[in-house]
C-alpha cells in the first residue's frame, strides 16, 4: 500500500545506521528527532507514527497497518517464561490518552497469551486509573528478573533516554537472540 510503501526509507535508515554505521549520525528527512517532531508525524501520518514509534523499542517490529486492531508491534523474548508464550505485543496511540483504550489492549495482550505488552502514548500517562490497569497486570519472571506484565511508555521518554526495561529480546529481523541493550535506537 501506499502508507507501507513510505515507511519503507525509515526502516532502511533504522537498519544501516544500527548494523553499519553504529557510531555516526545521519539526517533522516522526515523522521522524527524531537518530541514536536514526532507530534507532527502522528498527525500528519498516523500509520508511520505508530511504525516509527515501534521501531524505538529494540526486538519489536511493526505490523502491517491495518487500522487500529490493538496489535501495532510485535516481537519475542529469548527466554519463554512458563505461563505464557514468549510474545511481547504493542500498541501505540499518537492522540490523547483513554483508558478504555488501553484496557483494551490488556485484553488483546491476554487474548494472545503474550507475556508482556507495552502501551506507547507520545506524552506520559500518568493518571491513576492507568496506573491501576498496569499493576494490576502483576509482573513476569523471564530468566533471573522480574519484569511489569504491562509497562505504559512514551515517546517523550524516548527523547529523555528512559527506554522501557525489557527482557532480552530475540532481533525482528534476523530472528536470533539480539546483543544485550539499554539504549534506544535514535
Amino acid at each position: 500500500t501506499r502508507t507501507s510503501a513510505r515507511r519503507r526509507p525509515s526502516f532502511a535508515i533504522d537498519i544501516i545506521r544500527n548494523e553499519w554505521l553504529k557510531d555516526k549520525t545521519i539526517p533522516a528527512h522526515g523522521i522524527p528527532q524531537d518530541l514536536a517532531s514526532a507530534r507532527k508525524m502522528a498527525k500528519e501520518s498516523p500509520f508511520d507514527f505508530e511504525a516509527w514509534a515501534v521501531d524505538r523499542v529494540p526486538g519489536l517490529h511493526p505490523t502491517k497497518p491495518t487500522g487500529d486492531a490493538g496489535i501495532d508491534g510485535k516481537g519475542t523474548t529469548v527466554l519463554e517464561p512458563e505461563e505464557y508464550s514468549n510474545l511481547v505485543l504493542a500498541q501505540v496511540k499518537g492522540g490523547g490518552f483513554k483508558l478504555g483504550e488501553l484496557r483494551d489492549f490488556i485484553g488483546t495482550v491476554h487474548s494472545n497469551n503474550a507475556v508482556m505488552g507495552i502501551y506507547i502514548t507520545l506524552d506520559p500517562v500518568t493518571t491513576a486509573g492507568a496506573r491501576t490497569a498496569v499493576a494490576n497486570e502483576g509482573a513476569v519472571e523471564i530468566g533471573n528478573d522480574t519484569y511489569r506484565r504491562m509497562q505504559l511508555w512514551s515517546i517523550a521518554e524516548h527523547f529523555n533516554n528512559r527506554p522501557p526495561r525489557f527482557p532480552h529480546m530475540n532481533d525482528p529481523r534476523k530472528g536470533k537472540p539480539m546483543p544485550e541493550q539499554t539504549e534506544l535506537i535514535q
